[in-house]
């Protein structure tokens, strides 16, 4: 079975509160894009998960695939089948695009469908959450409103269109720094300014207002990444410059997004943006 594990984008995202356990309140929204990585499945007669990665990105014995595997027949209480899983990475590794992510709610799909264990979209969510912050979101995908620590989900009913690309920064970010760097700055609190700011970018998106989603793009970790990786606000800049209409950090980073009304106005742009040697690729949302 093949299977494509699609990279999100934030185009809204706040850190609102810290919890005793450490980890982040968030408040997000979620854009599935169509860059994917591909993920090859093979049942096999040893009750084991076997991943093959030919490019050596990723680490086969430590990674949230092997997790879900894990995860599921833990959950599910039924005995374990074996499988191999041949990954084909196209999405950048610490680039805030949630790669592992998708790779591991695939993974929960393909073992549900394997198995014919018949769980529902909201168990295998459950199950995700116990994963990771950003695996319950693509059991669905889509344009989604994702709150608490990434385990609340709710569709948005999204009418906007745009062109977008991204710049895949040689710098990687990890999560776990990206959330210190936070903390350290102060940043993580609730405001009504950001409140109103996330009502109207979900208002844009549910109505398809393009200029009202283009000035409330919002993510409160540019105030910390920023300062920190100096090349990044640069390359923001550098976007901005080249004629797109807005341009946002996807996640906690690396990843830099260019906003677009028109394929011609993002065409030109992308001239110019390579012309400085940015390596770049595109995707449309609604069009």
């Amino acid at each position: 079975m093949i299977v494509h594990c699609p990279a999100k984008i934030n185009v809204f995202l706040d850190i609102t509160k810290k919890y005793k356990n450490n980890f982040h309140r968030i408040e997000s929204i979620f854009f599935e894009t169509n860059l994917a990585d591909k993920l090859i499945y093979k049942i096999i007669s040893s009750q084991e998960c076997i991943i093959k990665d030919s490019t050596s990105i990723i680490d086969t014995q430590d990674n949230l695939i092997r997790k879900a595997y894990e995860t599921f027949f833990k959950y599910s209480r039924i005995k374990k089948i074996g499988i191999e899983i041949e990954v084909k990475k196209n999405i950048p590794l610490g680039g805030g695009l949630g790669g592992g992510s998708s790779d591991a709610a695939q993974t929960l799909k393909v073992l549900n469908s394997f198995c014919k264990t018949g769980f529902s979209s909201k168990k295998l969510k459950e199950i995700a959450a116990s994963i990771g912050s950003d695996v319950p979101y693509f059991i669905d995908g889509g344009v989604q409103k994702v709150t608490g620590t990434g385990e609340i989900t709710h569709n948005i009913n999204s009418k906007i269109k745009f062109h977008s690309l991204m710049i895949f920064p040689k710098v990687h970010v990890s999560t776990p720094f990206a959330y210190k760097c936070l903390d350290e700055d102060g940043l993580v609190s609730n405001s009504y300014k950001n409140q109103i700011k996330q009502k109207m970018i979900i208002t844009a998106i549910q109505t398809g207002n393009y200029n009202l989603f283009i000035s409330n793009l919002y993510n409160k970790f540019e105030q910390s990444i920023f300062t920190r990786y100096k090349e990044l606000a640069l390359i923001k800049t550098d976007i901005l410059n080249s004629g797109a209409d807005g341009a946002l950090m996807s996640g906690s980073g690396s990843t830099i997004l260019g906003f677009f009304e028109s394929f011609e106005k993002m065409k030109k742009s992308i001239e110019m943006l390579e012309k400085k040697g940015y390596k770049l690729t595109t995707f449309e949302a609604g069009v």
